[in-house]
């Protein structure tokens, strides 16, 4: 066993190699007198032999590409696995502080080539990092080199879903939405006249989220609601109060 460090996290080139690792037991190892790792390195474990130290999965690639304008497609691939329970993948905006976005299970141990896949629906605006994290049913984990993908700008459209309509005055109305970036509407109901009836500023997250409206001042029979997003897009909606 071997630990690689690198300044880039691209350990195909330009990584230090530490050998010495001293086995604990229990598929547990250590490196002693490391002066290597500075602030901001990255690193990860790597084998010069796969029968004395075999790691759970041999990864061929970890790679992303940009679809659809703004989805990103992330793809790996196994060329054996060996007591491997999941992966998860991670993305930060700035390549040191990375977050969990989904977990994936294992297809199950195998020696021929194993495929594995993503979309990730809401990547961040601008520089996108990835990385793969493998982990064994002994709670051991291991990285995969980063993946750097840069998003220029999102051109997905609000999404928007009112439910229930018809509606029963005095109950709450919910309205879900679908958007690729955090934002803030502005609703507002009015009646066949023009009068408003309801008026709120709502702040709403990427991806799916809800909003709940109060009907109590609405009147029964037709109303008509308004979404204006912060680029002063209109969304109209007709909901029908029993």
């Amino acid at each position: 066993l071997v630990l690689l460090i690198d300044a880039d996290g691209v350990f195909l080139s330009g990584a230090t190699v530490i050998e010495g690792a001293i086995d604990d037991g229990n598929n547990i190892y250590r490196f002693e007198g490391l002066t290597a790792i500075q602030d901001y390195s990255y690193f990860t474990l790597g084998t010069k032999s796969s029968e004395d130290t075999p790691l759970p999965i041999d990864l061929v690639e970890f790679r992303g590409r940009i679809a659809n304008d703004f989805q990103i497609e992330l793809d790996w691939c196994t060329a054996s696995e060996v007591n491997n329970s999941h992966f998860t993948i991670e993305r930060s905006g700035n390549g040191f502080d990375f977050e969990p976005i989904v977990t994936i299970q294992s297809k199950g141990e195998s020696d021929q080539l194993t495929d594995y896949n993503y979309t990730d629906d809401h990547p961040l605006i601008g520089r996108n990092y990835y990385r793969l994290r493998q982990h064994d049913f002994s709670g051991a984990y291991d990285y995969s080199e980063i993946v750097s993908l840069y998003v220029e700008q999102s051109n997905k459209e609000n999404r928007y879903l009112l439910y229930p309509n018809p509606a029963v005055l005095g109950e709450f109305v919910t309205l879900q939405t679908d958007s690729a970036e955090p934002h803030v509407i502005e609703i507002q109901v009015v009646n066949n006249m023009g009068a408003v009836l309801y008026q709120k500023t709502f702040s709403i997250v990427s991806g799916k989220d809800e909003v709940y409206l109060d009907t109590n001042s609405l009147n029964t029979g037709i109303n008509f609601l308004k979404i204006i997003d912060e680029s002063n897009t209109i969304t109209f909606f007709k909901i029908f109060m029993k």
